[in-house]
């Protein structure tokens, strides 16, 4: 498989990271051929200035950025053999591994969901303990909004509200209203299905005169923060520090 870099502020655009089950490809710092590649930042800035030294050989892959206060390893990617499959996990330093919604995903409590400069924390109000579960079935939906433009408000919705929450930019109606122009009008849709409990869709979908429905993606996408293992999907988007990678599989 491979990474392709699509955004960053210290990467080339169109670097590619190969990866197979052994481990990178090329380049490996820690050069361990253990079918685990770490990413992160080693603690030394651009004015080979020490931050908070962590050994280099702890590394496979160096993520150059201009300032972080939490060095070491971001992320990682695993070839699990007995399931043919590569796993992505965040390994909590940095500023956090997030993966792109490309179409629904159902939310966890405590999920933290990012679009624009904008951080939406989710927490599930308990309606009856016994049929509650980490998908917040038959539970009620709490979202903190953390933005300095948006002073931290907290939003409450019942799961007897069948409507659509909606999320986006200021002034077009949503039900929680955000003051960043990185964000599109509608950027994400929250709704609640009566069989699992609360999912997340982004962008929104309109109705069009012939009964079709389109779909309006968002411009900078709805991303939320990695907590357990995934397995790498063809075309999977995920960011991490300032830099967005894009998941291939390549032919051998």
């Amino acid at each position: 498989m491979q990474l392709e870099v699509i955004k960053s502020f210290s990467l080339s655009i169109g670097t590619k990271i190969k990866i197979d089950q052994f481990g990178l490809l090329e380049g490996s710092l820690r050069n361990r051929k253990d079918g685990i590649t770490y990413f992160g930042y080693n603690g030394i800035n651009s004015n080979n200035n020490i931050d908070n030294i962590e050994e280099e050989n702890n590394l496979d892959y160096l993520l150059p950025i201009k300032h972080c206060d939490n060095p070491g390893r971001f992320f990682k990617i695993q070839y699990i053999k007995k399931l043919n499959e590569y796993i992505l996990k965040h390994l909590e330093k940095g500023f956090g591994t997030f993966i792109k919604i490309e179409d629904s995903m159902y939310l966890r409590n405590k999920s933290i969901i990012n679009i624009g400069d904008v951080y939406l924390a989710i927490f599930f109000s308990e309606k009856n303990s016994d049929k509650k579960d980490i998908y917040g079935f038959n539970c009620d939906l709490k979202i903190k909004v953390y933005n300095n433009n948006n002073n931290n408000k907290e939003y409450t919705f019942e799961k007897e509200n069948e409507k659509d929450i909606k999320i986006g930019r200021s002034n077009f109606g949503n039900d929680i209203e955000l003051n960043d122009n990185l964000i599109s009008k509608i950027n994400c849709v929250i709704r609640y299905n009566n069989i699992k409990g609360w999912m997340i869709k982004d962008g929104s979908d309109t109705i069009l005169k012939n009964g079709e429905i389109k779909r309006n993606f968002s411009k900078n996408g709805t991303w939320i923060l990695l907590n357990d293992n995934i397995k790498i999907t063809d075309n999977m988007i995920f960011k991490s520090n300032f830099n967005i990678f894009k998941c291939n599989f390549i032919p051998e």
